[in-house]
C-alpha cells in the first residue's frame, strides 16, 4: 500500500517538474527575442504627425512630403506617442509596411 502512493508521488513530481520546464522554455523562447535595431546610415523617410494626421517626412525636413487622411487621435496613445516622436525607416518596403499599421 505504501508503495503505491510513493510511485503516485513520484508520477505527479514528474509531470509537474515538465509542465514547469515547458513554461519556462516558452517563457524563455519569446525573451530572447532581439530587439529591432535601426540600420546604420540615415533613414530613408520619418513617419510623423502633420495636423493631427498620419504623414511622411524626408528626413532633416519640417514639411511632409505625403499626409494621408488617417488620423492620429484615433489611434491608441502609445502609437500616438511613437509617430509623434517619428518612426524612422530605413527603405521603401519598411515604410510601405509600417504605413499599413496606421493608415
Amino acid at each position: 500500500m505504501p508503495t503505491k502512493w510513493i510511485w503516485f508521488l513520484v508520477i505527479s513530481l514528474c509531470v509537474t517538474a515538465m509542465l514547469l520546464g515547458a513554461l519556462v522554455s516558452e517563457m524563455m523562447r519569446t525573451e530572447d527575442t532581439p530587439p529591432v535595431e535601426e540600420p546604420p546610415g540615415r533613414a530613408y523617410r520619418i513617419i510623423g504627425v502633420w495636423q493631427d494626421r498620419v504623414a511622411v517626412f524626408e528626413p532633416q525636413t519640417d514639411t511632409p512630403e505625403r499626409v494621408y487622411e488617417a488620423r492620429v487621435s484615433a489611434l491608441p496613445d502609445e502609437e500616438q506617442q511613437k509617430l509623434r516622436e517619428g518612426i524612422a525607416v530605413y527603405d521603401g518596403k519598411a515604410l510601405a509596411q509600417t504605413l499599413e499599421d496606421y493608415i
